[in-house]
């Protein structure tokens, strides 16, 4: 990864409040930047994204970042646990 991005990525991470570490993966595999990991997240970038201004960097970096920060991927995992179990119940 980058050095600009892993700079970028620690401002932020540290003006956010977020104190687990996060691990910065690029892909050229993929479009849309997104986060991995509940315990250990991991945020991936495409490789275009080398290319993109450094407003939308910021901005990508700090929604991104904002995810991690209010353990969405916890939440979304614990959302499809409750789907999956009540999936019959016509109530639910």
């Amino acid at each position: 990864m980058d050095e600009r991005w892993i700079s970028r990525s620690e401002a932020i991470r540290s003006r956010l409040g977020v104190s687990r570490s996060v691990v910065l993966l690029q892909s050229d595999r993929r479009r849309v930047p997104m986060v991995l990991g509940i315990f250990r997240s991991s945020l991936l970038l495409p490789s275009q994204a080398d290319a993109w201004p450094e407003a939308r960097c910021r901005a990508v970096l700090m929604h991104e970042l904002g995810h991690i920060k209010r353990w969405d991927c916890l939440a979304k995992l614990l959302t499809q646990v409750v789907c999956a179990l009540y999936w019959l119940n016509p109530l639910v």
